[in-house]
């Protein structure tokens, strides 16, 4: 059993040891981008609620323009994302089905456009940052270590 610990240990070391500078130099790099007073942790969150209350915004003003009484939006909470959307009753029946349709698809259109906004910030906001390390490439030097 101590040889085993031993030689899990020395594997181990050899692993660490075998991580390429470039990949502890591109995390030391990623941590010096971030700083403390950054909000970078509340935008997902932000930005989900964002497009929840667009969505709902834009369901109210299709239901006012085609004379639909709607309820208020209630919020679906979401652990991850704070908000996971809104769900609105309609309380009185649409007049036609184009009035229907315009009520009930004006939100996930707008939630859409609003989240291929926020998908493309977040890609050029990340466009300078360095790749992060990979695991793959810690075990396979682990693995010729071992060998």
């Amino acid at each position: 059993d101590a040889a085993a610990d031993a030689a899990a240990d020395a594997a181990a070391d050899a692993a660490v040891s075998a991580v390429p500078v470039s990949a502890v130099a591109a995390v030391a790099a990623s941590d010096s981008l971030r700083r403390d007073d950054s909000p970078a942790p509340a935008l997902p969150a932000l930005a989900a609620s964002a497009a929840a209350a667009a969505s709902a915004s834009a369901s109210s003003a299709a239901a006012a323009a085609r004379g639909v009484r709607i309820a208020p939006p209630v919020p679906v909470p979401s652990l991850q994302l704070g908000c996971f959307g809104c769900v609105t009753r309609v309380l009185d029946f649409p007049r036609s089905r184009a009035a229907l349709y315009d009520v009930a698809a004006s939100g996930p259109y707008v939630a859409l456009a609003a989240s291929l906004a926020v998908f493309v910030v977040g890609l050029s906001l990340s466009a300078g940052l360095p790749p992060p390390p990979a695991a793959t490439d810690a075990a396979a030097a682990a693995a010729a270590a071992a060998a």
